[in-house]
């Protein structure tokens, strides 16, 4: 049997987006149409939070070898999760490009 570090190469990661302002408010948005819109982003402490896991992320990945050109960060149009997306890529030092090749991260 091939060695399961050789055969499986790649190592993911998931992170939930910070609090949202709709979180503080206790609405309910899941609709794209209202998702992408900035007043439902990240509430003040979503944006701690989000730097937080950007940098337990960072040690993570440091812990593990693994250089920062391999990472990959996908997220949805959702601005809470773009904006969480935002602040770990901040974080780790890597660019975050919204839209066009070549960008490290991928929208889903």
């Amino acid at each position: 049997m091939a060695d399961r570090k050789s055969f499986l190469g790649n190592k993911y990661w998931v992170l939930r987006h910070g609090r949202s302002i709709p979180n503080v408010l206790e609405l309910i948005v899941s609709s794209m149409e209202n998702g992408i819109l900035e007043e439902y982003g990240l509430a003040p402490r979503g944006v701690e939070q989000a730097l937080s896991a950007g940098d337990s992320f960072r040690e993570e990945l440091k812990r593990n070898s693994i250089e920062l050109e391999r990472v990959r960060i996908c997220y949805s149009p959702f601005s809470r999760t773009r904006q969480t997306a935002q602040h770990v890529a901040s974080r780790l030092g890597i660019p975050f490009f919204e839209e066009g090749p070549p960008a490290p991260q991928c929208m889903v």
